[in-house]
């Protein structure tokens, strides 16, 4: 098959993942019952993610339980970034903990993102069930360049694609921060053909810096649609270091980008066994179909 057939056959399958995902996500989602049970704080959460895409709080404010044990296996893997160079597999401009040890050595850190209060509110937003593909620790460097994620771009790997974006430093204008484009900026430049990636220079339509910028202490948490608005994470003067979870439905319209996103590859032996609950949030069916981890297993597969 020549180039030319490659490209059709893989935008036939693309379009036939859209078309499929979108068929069974409306299906669940005439399905949905609300959650009940849900706090006024936490539903402040969902109101935020409702009428905007996004709530910035704290892990003080959220208190979930486990937070002080996340944060302090969250405090050994950043001091292990500052040693560390890189793997060759991740960007450039970052230094991303390894995922299986990640998984093996600090269950902390993923179990906290499988809680019941998160996915209540997280599926309450996109009625849809959902399954978290990712948690990552990263250390982003100084380089000055504007290159990847530092550049305005949108994800594509589902109609709703949630991450939750921790700073474990002070993340000032220069460090770094997450910076996004309001909900009536993002949706105009959706409907002009919903271009992954946009030159900063398009933004000028909208006025002098129209975007918002997300500094805070260390603790700030961040909970967004990043599939709906435009976000960069801004070329830091200083390191930062955040922890990252990602979240998108069990039908997701681009199931290669949610397979290459997932925790993996291999099974990672955890010391306690994940509850039925807890592995059906994590266990992710590959582009193929096939299951990583068995429902109510010990094992779990780990790659940012």
């Amino acid at each position: 098959m020549g180039a030319i057939g490659e490209r059709l056959v893989a935008g036939f399958q693309l379009r036939a993942w859209r078309w499929s995902a979108s068929v069974r996500q409306a299906i669940e989602c005439s399905r949905y019952r609300p959650r009940t049970g849900i706090s006024s704080a936490d539903r402040e959460i969902l109101i935020d993610l409702e009428s905007t895409g996004i709530h910035v709080t704290s892990l003080s404010r959220l208190g979930l339980p486990g937070t002080d044990q996340m944060l302090k296996q969250a405090a050994v893997w950043r001091r292990q970034l500052v040693t560390e160079t890189g793997r060759g597999d991740g960007p450039s401009f970052a230094v991303l903990a390894d995922p299986r040890e990640l998984a093996s050595r600090s269950p902390e850190l993923l179990l906290w993102g499988l809680q019941d209060r998160l996915f209540d509110v997280l599926e309450s937003y996109t009625r849809l069930r959902l399954r978290c593909l990712n948690v990552a620790v990263r250390r982003d460097l100084v380089d000055g360049a504007d290159h990847g994620t530092r550049r305005w771009h949108i994800d594509i790997n589902d109609f709703r694609y949630v991450k939750i974006i921790v700073y474990l430093n002070d993340v000032g204008d220069d460090g770094g921060p997450f910076e996004y484009l309001p909900d009536c900026h993002s949706r105009s430049l959706l409907r002009s053909g919903r271009p992954k990636s946009i030159d900063p220079s398009r933004l000028a339509q909208f006025g002098d810096q129209p975007w918002r910028t997300c500094s805070g202490p260390a603790g700030t948490t961040i909970l967004v649609d990043t599939a709906r608005l435009y976000h960069r994470g801004k070329s830091p003067r200083q390191e930062r270091f955040t922890l990252f979870y990602s979240f998108a439905s069990r039908h997701p319209s681009r199931p290669d980008l949610c397979a290459a996103a997932q925790l993996r590859p291999g099974p990672v032996r955890l010391d306690s066994p994940l509850s039925a609950a807890q592995a059906a949030r994590f266990d992710w069916p590959d582009e193929r179909g096939s299951r990583n981890m068995p429902v109510g297993g010990s094992s779990a597969t780990a790659n940012p």
